[in-house]
């Protein structure tokens, strides 16, 4: 729900995120692999694994984001979890305000330990974008996964 609050801009946060998500999916060249995973208070993958970033996997991308529903609260460590599970997984966008309110850690110092174990392996690169407000875990986790953080 913190993701339809506008505070005053000309466009939503959630509007804002599936632009910037449909940025990173036209950006990927055709030979990259990818997967789009919605959460909420629950969570929701477009595929079951990755996809090759065909013209016509994007176009399918871009009408499954445009029309992708509000899911409740912030479930950040669950979709982490179960995406990273994915051997053929390397790179991870998450976009969100960063406002953690379900899932099976919702603390930031518990998320940032179990995603720290589960990625001590993998060394899976998370990049993170924060929509309408700094978020201290979206920072922490990109710095401490190789990835980078960006606020819009």
């Amino acid at each position: 729900a913190s993701m339809k609050d506008d505070e005053g801009q000309d466009t939503t946060r959630i509007a804002l995120a599936k632009e910037q998500l449909k940025g990173v999916v036209r950006a990927l060249p055709s030979k990259a692999y990818f997967n789009l995973v919605f959460f909420g208070t629950s969570f929701k993958a477009w595929q079951q694994t990755v996809t090759k970033a065909s013209n016509k996997a994007k176009t399918l991308a871009f009408r499954h984001i445009q029309g992708a529903p509000m899911m409740g609260g912030t479930n950040i460590f669950d979709p982490l979890e179960a995406t990273m599970q994915d051997p053929n997984v390397d790179t991870i966008y998450l976009l969100s305000d960063g406002s953690p309110g379900s899932g099976k850690f919702t603390a930031v110092p518990d998320i940032l330990r179990e995603i720290k174990k589960l990625n001590a392996t993998k060394r899976i690169v998370i990049h993170t974008i924060s929509f309408g407000q700094k978020s201290e875990l979206m920072e922490k986790l990109a710095k401490q996964n190789g990835g980078n953080y960006i606020e819009r």
